[in-house]
């Protein structure tokens, strides 16, 4: 019921976009409609992508090879922004994806609530264990916190995907100081590059996922008008 109605978005977004192309609208509204149109489309291809690994051989088959590619890579990542928090006072949750440059760019999606630990505010993780899939997406959850005296923003960290190239573990490598705003500072996104210069895992990489996503969009098409999808 999800995916449908996932879908039902997708084709109403999909509709207002070709109506701005007929009548000429701001390229600022256009842009605002294809933005959102990606991302939902990008959302429904990753809830499908179990399915399609579980029933479909040739998808099967590809997936395991972007896995493959993936396993026991080793990659520095970094905290590239910064955000306010009204409540939470440490990231719990981080979700994104290895864009088509190669990398890795995961924002914050969940912060803890302190109300539960009131040593909350000298708390960080240490370590984020998540998943990463076949076309590239990523969610990190909080595995393990550590204390400090002052409150502290994980900075560096250090990524390692298993060798099933599915599973990922973030350790948290340096943290910095927070001395502004009573510590209501937590990280907004961590980037890093997980290919570094394997240009060929890279590139086959994203071959595959153009394959991944073209058999995604024809499932999509098949079960379009389907009762049951």
């Amino acid at each position: 019921m999800e995916i449908e109605k996932l879908e039902k978005q997708y084709r109403k977004i999909n509709n207002k976009l070709n109506g701005l192309k007929e009548f000429g609208d701001s390229i600022i509204t256009y842009i605002r409609y294809k933005q959102k149109e990606i991302e939902l489309k990008n959302t429904i291809n990753q809830l499908l992508a179990p399915l399609l690994e579980a029933n479909n051989p040739e998808f099967r088959q590809i997936a395991n090879e972007n896995y493959e590619l993936l396993k026991n890579l080793n990659f520095q990542l970094k905290t590239r922004t910064l955000a306010g928090s009204v409540f939470g006072y440490y990231s719990s949750e981080l979700q994104g994806n290895i864009n088509q440059n190669g990398v890795v760019y995961c924002r914050t999606k969940k912060s803890n609530f302190p109300i539960i630990n009131l040593f909350a505010s000298f708390e960080f993780t240490s370590l984020y264990k998540g998943e990463v899939d076949c076309l590239g997406n990523i969610i990190l959850r909080t595995a393990k916190l550590d204390g400090a005296f002052i409150k502290t923003i994980p900075s560096t960290f250090t990524g390692t995907i298993q060798k099933n190239g599915k599973d990922i573990l973030v350790e948290t490598n340096v943290c910095d100081n927070d001395f502004t705003l009573g510590g209501k500072i937590i990280i907004y996104e961590i980037v890093g590059n997980p290919f570094g210069k394997q240009n060929d895992k890279k590139d086959l990489f994203f071959s595959n996922k153009k394959k991944l996503e073209h058999i995604l969009l024809q499932y999509r098409k098949e079960q379009k008008y389907s009762s049951k999808y």
